[in-house]
């Protein structure tokens, strides 16, 4: 259920300098909610960045910050707190992964779970989420997920045993690759960069020197990125956030 396509998208929208621009606009105080894990509150500037396909701003210059944003459009799982279930913080932190959620304005807690590349969203709907608090302690704080299988085909409840069956949806290297090549030719023309330029960052200037002319397939293949990246950054990081 997990998936690399939230991060991805983030790192193609934290780029963009009309949201920055609206970051800065709309930032100010984060509230959180006491629990043993960071639980933010959705504050009504916070509804704004559901233009950005994000449930909750999330600061675009901030190098040590989420992975992933809270995003609307994500897969997410329904669950609920399971009595028997394993404690969860301590659940995700065994697992080497980041916990962290979002209570909506009308009491649904997202959960997000975060592992290197990898995001999955969790949705605890108002009545099986705690209202108080307090309630976060004990052995009430462990996760019952509800799966669907399909349309039709009704749903199954299983315990989250290994939070890795949730980071486990992983685009090929050749993907990730791809993302580099498009981030670093975004980055030089976010820099004011001139094409030949941005070929430097990607090639090296030796090969640059040798290769690159008018009608070289080197100047084509970066004018190309540069046009697939400005997209993913303007409008194509929802369809990423979104997941296959």
């Amino acid at each position: 259920m997990g998936t690399d396509g939230g991060p991805r998208a983030w790192a193609f929208l934290r780029r963009n300098p009309v949201y920055q621009a609206a970051w800065r606009d709309a930032s100010g105080r984060t509230v959180f909610e006491p629990a043993p894990f960071a639980v933010r509150i959705q504050l009504s500037v916070d509804r704004q960045a559901l233009a950005w396909g994000s449930l909750a701003w999330e600061d675009p210059n901030k190098t040590d910050g989420p992975a992933s944003p809270f995003w609307a459009e994500a897969p997410m799982l329904d669950g609920e707190w399971g009595i028997q279930a394993p404690p969860l913080a301590q659940l995700i932190a065994n697992a080497g992964a980041r916990l962290s959620g979002l209570r909506m304005a009308d009491g649904t807690l997202i959960l997000k779970i975060e592992k290197r590349r990898e995001a999955a969203q969790v949705r605890m709907r108002p009545g099986r989420v705690h209202t108080r608090p307090g309630l976060y302690s004990g052995v009430a704080t462990g996760l019952v997920l509800t799966h669907a299988f399909g349309s039709g085909r009704g749903q199954a409840v299983e315990r989250v045993g290994e939070v890795e069956s949730l980071l486990q949806v992983r685009q090929p290297d050749t993907a990730h690759r791809a993302d580099r090549e498009l981030l670093t030719v975004l980055d030089g023309r976010l820099a004011g960069k001139s094409w030949r330029e941005t070929a430097i960052d990607l090639y090296g200037a030796e090969r640059v020197a040798a290769e690159w002319n008018t009608e070289s397939w080197m100047r084509s293949r970066v004018r190309r990125r540069g046009k697939k990246a400005r997209y993913l950054m303007e409008h194509g990081y929802r369809s990423l956030a979104a997941g296959p």
